[in-house]
């Protein structure tokens, strides 16, 4: 194996350990407040698929949708990333 397709495993791999925590972030934080996938679609605009991949870590949320989640749980973009990062 090459130098550089192990740089490229290992980023894939980070990546995907990124996914899964903020996942596992992204969910906890909706369960704490009691919210179905339903009621926080409704509140930032996301779609339900698209905040179940999200909270599945098949996908990472981009800068509009991490705004969009924070404004629905009534927090700064920074107060999210804390409560992400917690």
């Amino acid at each position: 194996m090459s130098v550089r397709s192990e740089s490229v495993e290992d980023a894939g791999a980070a990546g995907a350990e990124y996914r899964a925590a903020l996942a596992r972030a992204l969910s906890g934080l909706r369960h704490g407040h009691g919210w179905s996938l339903r009621e926080l679609s409704e509140r930032s605009g996301l779609s339900v698929p698209y905040l179940s991949e999200l909270e599945r870590g098949l996908k990472a949320p981009s800068p509009d949708a991490l705004e969009s989640l924070a404004a629905a749980y009534g927090l700064s973009l920074a107060g999210l990333l804390r409560a992400i990062a917690d």
